[in-house]
């Protein structure tokens, strides 16, 4: 049995809809690590608060959860050398696909014992880090307008149905870029630290956390009409194609107006405009599957 000293930061919440699954997990990760601790949050921010609180000679953490619970857990680690383990159980788990860990039990556990270590670059917006991506515009508003209840009764479905509400409500918002000394008007904005967004739809297909670049996806025309056009656009694989998305490779931007304009990051409200973009110089530790 494996003597390394492991951490696991679970999210209940994220787990409700993957009880049997993760039970599995639990069952081999104990019968393979003889040092395992599960810590379980209770709440929005929680994660932070047991990232912050966990001693520096952990060889491995385990974040057990979604897309959320990772982005609380690095926002608070102060042990930038920890390898980090990812186990899927949220809504979306879109950094999870971005580097290939599996759902199913045995495989997750086959590279969580023998995986890859990889030092991957992360986002910051406002000095707060992102993982995978983060966005202005439609998918913030959808973010913060989805029914969490729903939302953890039918998953993916729950933002299916708000997206439809926020098309259908769609108010004109003109949102004022730049990028060094030149300045750009969008409609929505979403950066991205990965090539997949929202699952497995893909925006920014050069994207990835071994490149330290955010990738900028710029949708330019505004109105009903041209939201939906970009969500078919998405659900297809167009939006690299469009002439009206203009995607461009950074390492800092800034967003200036409109004030108070809300900013998803990995799947929640993390901060408000204004908002400097900017990738981070330090990298962190994760086992992948690459």
């Amino acid at each position: 049995m494996n003597t390394k000293i492991v951490k696991m930061i679970y999210n209940p919440v994220a787990g409700q809809r993957h009880h049997r699954r993760f039970s599995k997990i639990v069952k081999l990760l104990k019968a393979n690590f003889k040092k395992l601790e599960i810590l379980e949050t209770n709440g929005k921010g929680h994660a932070i608060a047991l990232a912050q609180g966990l001693e520096k000679n952990i060889d491995l953490l385990l974040i057990a959860g979604g897309d959320g619970t990772i982005n609380e857990v690095l926002n608070g680690i102060n042990n930038k050398k920890i390898v980090i383990g990812i186990i899927p159980i949220g809504t979306a788990n879109v950094f999870a696909n971005e580097l290939g860990i599996p759902k199913n039990p045995n495989h997750l556990i086959t590279t969580l014992m023998q995986g890859k270590i990889e030092q991957l670059s992360i986002g910051n917006v406002n000095n707060k880090k992102f993982i995978q991506m983060a966005g202005l515009g439609f998918d913030a508003h959808v973010v913060r307008d989805v029914s969490k209840s729903l939302k953890n009764k039918i998953g993916k479905l729950a933002y299916v149905y708000e997206s439809v509400r926020e098309i259908i409500r769609h108010k004109k918002v003109k949102y004022e870029v730049s990028v060094g000394k030149k300045k750009y008007q969008a409609s929505s904005v979403i950066i991205a630290n990965g090539h997949y967004y929202g699952g497995r739809f893909i925006c920014a297909p050069d994207a990835s956390p071994k490149d330290p670049f955010l990738h900028i996806c710029l949708f330019q025309h505004f109105g009903r009409l041209n939201c939906l056009k970009y969500s078919i656009a998405l659900i297809l694989g167009l939006i690299p194609k469009l002439k009206s998305v203009k995607i461009i490779k950074v390492k800092n931007f800034k967003v200036s107006d409109p004030q108070g304009e809300p900013i998803q990051a990995d799947g929640d409200i993390l901060e408000s405009l204004p908002a400097i973009f900017s990738i981070s110089k330090n990298k962190f530790n994760f086992l992948t599957a690459y």
